[in-house]
């Protein structure tokens, strides 16, 4: 699988410019159980999921939580091309799974080299961290996030 589709942030892409950002990044297997993004840790990568699955994962003095579970189509790590700071979460690979990812450099590079698509790639980027950010308050409620036992 070396290909990005036209999904998520790659929906408004044309098949060009989705082969033309695909080879400013890599593709990359991920085994089921392996952590892609370790909470607080530098993390300079932008993934998107190909196929597979991976969870969102945060820790407490005792115990860890599932945030989310992310599906193929779906990004992680849009933080990093906007801010290059510590993860807030862990990822992990919940079976056997292909991301793409680009590091913060070749995505500005490209963004640099191909104005117009990296326009409509950061449009998307901010809709879909818009789109999370509405979705935190109701999460961080008291017992809405599953305790991982």
């Amino acid at each position: 699988m070396h290909e990005l589709s036209a999904i998520g942030i790659f929906s408004t892409l044309k098949e060009d410019d989705r082969d033309l950002l695909a080879s400013y990044g890599e593709f990359q297997p991920v085994a089921e159980g392996a952590v892609l993004i370790e909470e607080g840790q530098l993390q300079p990568y932008l993934y998107c999921i190909l196929s597979g699955q991976l969870r969102v994962v945060r820790f407490n003095e005792s115990d860890a939580f599932v945030i989310a579970t992310l599906f193929p189509g779906e990004s992680i790590g849009e933080m990093a091309i906007f801010d290059l700071s510590p993860a807030s979460a862990t990822v992990q690979a919940t079976q056997f799974t292909h991301v793409w990812r680009i590091a913060y450099e070749q995505f500005m590079a490209f963004v640099t080299d191909n104005p117009v698509t990296g326009v409509q790639i950061l449009t998307s980027l901010l809709i879909t961290l818009s789109r999370r950010m509405k979705q935190i308050d109701p999460l961080t409620s008291p017992g809405v996030a599953q305790k991982i036992e």
